[in-house]
């Protein structure tokens, strides 16, 4: 994760972590899910200007790579 000076409003911890235990998001009906981060603090955020976050991954040149959220509001992932 890239978070250059100045892009957030006060001094704040930010951390990525791998999910351990998935058992909400293997319900949500996507398939082959291979990466589940968490990203916290699991707060509304607003940047001050764009950060920049890389998730490495083995692709082939057919792999279509899709990106879900997780929307705590509705317990489903989304793309929205």
């Amino acid at each position: 994760m890239e978070i250059p000076a100045g892009a957030l409003w006060s001094d704040l911890n930010v951390a990525i972590y791998p999910i351990e235990n998935p058992s909400a998001l293997t319900s949500a009906g996507v398939e082959d899910i291979i990466a589940r981060y968490e990203f916290g603090p699991s707060s509304a955020r607003e940047f001050a200007m764009p950060v920049t976050i890389t998730i490495p991954y083995a692709a082939t040149q057919d792999t279509i790579v899709t990106i879900y959220w997780y929307n705590p509001e509705t317990g489903q992932l989304s793309q929205t």
